[in-house]
Parts: structure tokens; sequence; C-alpha cells
């Protein structure tokens, strides 16, 4: 029998900005709950998820949360800077457990605690604050892009931590291989409308195929009714009108509807400049290295970069990728050696910082610098065309950057990128906050044109569909060039030589501890032992009953009392049958070791 909901919304609604967000939303979050939000940038993933927090009141239906129900959350928000210590700053209300919880979390995630916030990387910042999320004892824990500054090494050590807990956990990512692996349910946000779908993100292609092979089925037919109403409208309305009004009416609903059909077709392709003749040899390192206050970054090495190849860049975070682009583009020289480009190259860098976006612009501003038309490998395209192929809608083309979403910007520098023909992409994190559609489109417009390309990024799937061959950081700056686009064995290796990590959160409950040995079980003991299976029996029932009262998700709208008291009841029952049943297993423990001993 399943547990009642921790929280329930029913028929909510959340307007923001231009218009609602999304209507009529009916969903619960069950205890040991594993779920994923899924949608397109600017859909409202992360208002969905505040709203569920209770963070952001909704502005039409029902919340309800489970009374006691505690919630940890990791949200996009950043820290501000201070002299303090990230410990000191993120210990804040927790209790001594807790507390060191976080210690453990901040080694397995890079840090030591130690650093001063306003020293901090705005990478460091996050991991801090996922170190924080992850050490609260919680009901639901929600993570907002928690592999985000994340080498795939810890990506790998998170998905092992949270399949470990006992709590319901919330996520959104666009890491599709961390989402296949951690969620069992689906809340999909598409256009307004929140779906519930019973399934993991490994069923999610084909689930949103299916919903777009319905909604197009309906769409033909109300095409083909709206043709036959305009007939009749057009040749037997006169005669009837005072007794048709009703259908004319129809009419006036049936082409709206129609109208509205237009916003499921998929996005235009995404167009960019193309891929500018190079020769056969794009990039060249000639015994090329590089060094920082005595630190080996890149030992000295030679690599050839041909046209068409697609190398990706694999190492733990803070070894030198970025460093390699920008040796690449000639904003940094290397210390030894030296590094040329081939004829007609000219390396088109998209960074992880999203330098170049100017925030105070808008979005058309940006990109085309106020154009109205484009010529984009050789198609003269108007603008509007050009950005929603990165996924804009053209309500947003005239706002200004610094309005927009994070993996809004990251679309809008792409398009500002890609707009020029280049021979040679360079990609640092290209997916950080990246909606999983927009990217799936990104990888098949570079495997269309077979773009030259070296990048580096953590999301597995993003370096399986498109690297060609691997740059592996072997250690001691010592770079190594490997056929396949395996990076994952990479860190698998790594971390198998490594020592365990300490847990941060236990997983399983402790083992019950055993009485020193005595010669026989007390009176007391004995009795408490014979007597504990029944009172375990009893209280097994009485949760199955208030588990059957409470499976009923409209309980809470009709009799809240009720439902609260049940709730309280049920909490208490579980909590008392964990403690009898872990007495049950040390009074047994310790009558076994005497009959041993006897």
């Amino acid at each position: 029998m399943p547990s009642p909901p921790i929280i329930s919304l029913a028929q909510v609604g959340l307007v923001r900005g231009t218009g609602p967000l999304f209507t009529n939303v009916d969903l619960h979050i069950y205890p040991r709950d594993r779920i994923a939000i899924v949608g397109p940038n600017g859909a409202g993933k992360s208002s969905l998820m505040s709203c569920i927090a209770s963070s952001i009141p909704p502005d039409q239906g029902t919340y309800f949360l489970k009374p006691g129900t505690r919630i940890g959350m990791l949200d996009q928000d950043t820290l501000a800077p201070g002299p303090d210590k990230l410990r000191d700053r993120l210990s804040q209300g927790m209790d001594d457990t807790e507390f060191g919880c976080l210690d453990a979390n901040f080694t397995n995630l890079g840090l030591t605690g130690d650093e001063i916030v306003a020293d901090c990387s705005g990478g460091q910042i996050r991991r801090a604050q996922l170190a924080r999320c992850l050490s609260l004892d919680v009901d639901l824990l929600m993570l907002d892009e928690p592999t985000n500054h994340l080498d795939l090494a810890v990506i790998g050590w998170l998905e092992e931590h949270l399949t470990s807990r006992r709590e319901a956990i919330l996520l959104i990512s666009h890491d599709r291989a961390f989402l296949e692996k951690l969620s069992k349910r689906l809340f999909w946000v598409d256009r307004g409308t929140i779906r519930v779908r019973e399934a993991g993100y490994e069923d999610f292609d084909d689930i949103r195929a299916e919903q777009f092979r319905l909604e197009e089925e309906e769409a033909r037919l109300r095409k083909r009714k709206l043709k036959a109403e305009e007939d009749w409208m057009r040749y037997g309305v006169t005669a009837r009108r005072k007794r048709n009004v009703r259908r004319a009416d129809a009419y006036q609903d049936l082409k709206s509807e129609v109208r509205q059909d237009r916003r499921i077709d998929l996005l235009p392709d995404m167009v960019v400049g193309g891929d500018a003749q190079t020769g056969q040899k794009v990039c060249s390192f000639y015994h090329a290295g590089f060094s920082f206050n005595e630190h080996v970054i890149v030992a000295p090495m030679d690599l050839d970069i041909k046209r068409g190849e697609r190398l990706a860049l694999v190492g733990p975070n803070g070894v030198g990728k970025t460093t390699l682009l920008k040796l690449i583009t000639g904003d940094l020289k290397p210390h030894s050696g030296k590094v040329k480009l081939g004829a007609n190259v000219t390396p088109v860098l998209v960074d992880q910082m999203r330098e170049g976006l100017r925030l105070d612009h808008t979005v058309q501003d940006n990109v085309t610098g106020g154009a109205e038309f484009l010529d984009v490998a050789g198609e003269r395209l108007h603008y509007q065309r050009y950005l929603s192929g990165f996924g804009l809608a053209p309500n947003r083309h005239h706002l200004k950057v610094g309005a927009l979403s994070g993996g809004e910007r990251a679309r809008v520098l792409l398009a500002k990128r890609l707009l020029n023909p280049s021979g040679f992409l360079l990609l640092d994190e290209p997916t950080n906050d990246l909606d999983i559609d927009t990217i799936e489109r990104l990888e098949d417009m570079i495997e269309k044109l077979g773009l030259t390309m070296v990048f580096v990024s953590h999301d597995r799937r993003f370096v399986e569909s498109l690297a060609t061959g691997l740059l592996v950081f072997k250690g001691a700056g010592i770079w190594q060039r490997e056929a396949g686009n395996d990076m994952a064995r990479h860190f698998q290796t790594h971390e198998q030589e490594k020592s365990t990590p300490p847990n941060a959160k236990k997983s399983k409950p402790a083992e019950p501890k055993k009485k020193p040995s005595q010669a026989k079980m007390s009176y007391k003991d004995k009795r408490e032992l014979d007597l504990l299976p029944e009172l375990i029996s009893k209280l097994e029932t009485q949760i199955q009953y208030l588990e059957q009262k409470l499976a009923d998700p409209d309980l809470f709208v009709r009799d809240p009392t009720t439902f609260n008291a049940s709730s309280l009841k049920l909490e208490h029952a579980q909590k008392e049958l964990q403690s009898k049943e872990e007495r049950w297993l040390e009074l047994e423990a310790v009558r076994e070791e005497l009959e041993e001993a006897n």
C-alpha cells in the first residue's frame, strides 16, 4: 500500500512576467520518490520547484505540505561575498550530526571548508552549497542543476550517494545520464502544463514522441473539421443565422484551437554560419607547454588536430582544460614551443563564463547588433527565424539579457558565436544550463555540418554523441591522445585506485549494539523479547490501516483535520515500529551470543 503524499498541489497555477507559467497543476510527491523535472529553458522548471518548496506561493489552487515535513533545497542563487570561511557560512542552523556530515561532504566535493567565501570561484560556491544541502536531515531533497561545475568522478560519487539516500529527491538537470540513473517519475513542464508520468527519464524520448504524435493527429482532425465548418459558414449561415448562432460561435472557437495547434510544431532548424573552408591541418602543437608559478599545467607536447575531428578534453576540474583552449585561441602564449593554426582558421570560443554578452542590451542587439535580416550560410533570414532555431521564442528577443535565465543566456551566446562561419569551434562546458532539447539540437547541428571541434564537457551523452577522440590528462601536466569516446572509463579507473571516501550520510541504519556478554539474560530482557513480536505486529497493522486511510490523495482537501491527525499518527507509528524492531534485533543478538557461549 503506497504511503500518503508529503506534498500535494491541486489545480495550482503560477503567473510570472508576461503571463501564466502553468495552470491547473495536480501532482503529488511521496516518500522516497525519485522525480525529474524536465522541459525547455524558460518553461518554468525552477519556478515549479520553488512552488513545490513553498518559497513561491501559487497564484491559484491548493498547496498541501504534510506536517513535520522538512525540505532541503539547492537552488541557483549564489552566496554574497564575505571574509568568513565556507564552513562558518554554511553551517549556520545545523545540528551536530549535520555539521559532521558537512565536513565529509566538503571533502567528497573537493573542498576543505576553510576557503574564504570572497576568494571562491562560482564553481567552488556551487559545490559548497551542494555539500550543505546533502548534509541536511530532511524528508525531501530538491536539487536544481546539481552536476554543474562537477567533474565526472564527483558526478559518479553523487549518483551513488543519492541512490543510497532514503528521502524523496526532486531533480532538475541537463545531464541525461544522471537523470536516467536516478529518476523513477517525471514532471514534464510542457507549454503551460505539467504532465506527470510514472516512468524514469530513460523513457522520456518515447513519451514525448507519443505525446506529439497524438497532438498532431488531433490537430489534423481539427483542421478537417474547420474546413467543413468554413464551407458551412460560407454557404449556409446566412439563411439560418438566428438558428445557428451557437454553431457560428463554435466555429470561432475551433479557429482559435487551430491557431493554438501551431504552438505544438517543432522549433525550426538551428541554422548557423557554417563550416569555413580550411586546410586538412586545423591546429598543431609543436612541443608546446605552459606553466603557472612553476606548476606545470601542460607539459610540452606535439599534437595535430585535423579537419572534421572532434576532440574532447578529459580530466578532473582544475587540471588545465580551459588553459588548453586558451592556448589554441592565442589568449595565452605557450612558455615553450608554439601553437599554430592552419590556413584560413579562426577559432570561435563559447566559454562557460558567458563572456561577450552585454547584460544591459536586448537579445536581438547582442546577437545581430540590431539588424533585422541576417545572411547565414548563404540564406537571408529574419532575425526572429534565426533566434528561434536556438529555442529563443519571439517574446524573448526584446528582453535584456540580464533578465534571462542562465540557460537562455547560454543559448544567446551560442547564437552570437555561431552566426559567422567557423572552421574551428571551441566549447567550454557548452551544456551547462542548457535544456536537453537544445543540447540535442546542438549535437545534430554539429554532426550535420561536420565541424572541427575541441571541447570540454562532463555531459557523458554529449561526449559519446560527438567525440571522435579524447585528450586525457594523465597527471603532472601530461596530456595523452586516445581513440574512442568513452571518457567515463578513465574516471572509473581513477576512483577504483582511491580509497573509499567517508560516508557523508548513513545509507543504512547502524548495526544494533550488543550488550556485553553475561551469564544469562535478565528476566526483564527475556520478557521484553517475548512480547516484542506481538507489539511489532500490532504496529504493522496500525500502519497498514493508516496508509489505507491516507492513500486517497484528495482526503486533505475534503477533511484536512483528519488528514493531518492521521499523518501524525502514521509518522509516530512508523518511528515506534523502527524502534521496536531495532530493540528486538539487539535482544535477539544477545540471546544468540549467550546460547553460543553456553
